[in-house]
């Protein structure tokens, strides 16, 4: 028998995890220096790893997971990583990102 069940909670990580490079480029400057970034972009996947499994836990009244919550936290990273390398830097994404509110005043 096979049984195919994504927790809601594995899925709404993963899709934060696609805008985290997203709102780090939006908080940091181009010259923050890329160590900065990274380090903002780990500790940001974490928060979403473990308040994701939180909020899975209290939902459905069971024990808090810190297992599947670093699980979903390392996901998170992972996805993240994946996205800012393979999609937002290469298309500027990011660069555009970081410009906004510079050019204003």
């Amino acid at each position: 028998m096979i049984e195919f069940v994504v927790p809601p909670a594995l899925i709404i990580g993963v899709l934060v995890a696609t805008v985290l490079p997203l709102l780090v480029g939006l908080v940091t400057s181009t010259i923050t220096h890329p160590g900065k970034r990274a380090v903002l972009l780990a500790v940001l996947s974490a928060v979403t790893g473990l308040l994701s499994e939180l909020g899975a836990a209290l939902t459905d009244g069971t024990t808090y997971n810190l297992g599947i919550g670093l699980l979903t936290a390392l996901a998170a990273f992972l996805t993240a990583v994946g996205m800012h390398f393979g999609l937002y830097k290469p298309t500027g994404t990011d660069k555009k990102l970081q410009s906004i509110g510079r050019h204003a005043a």
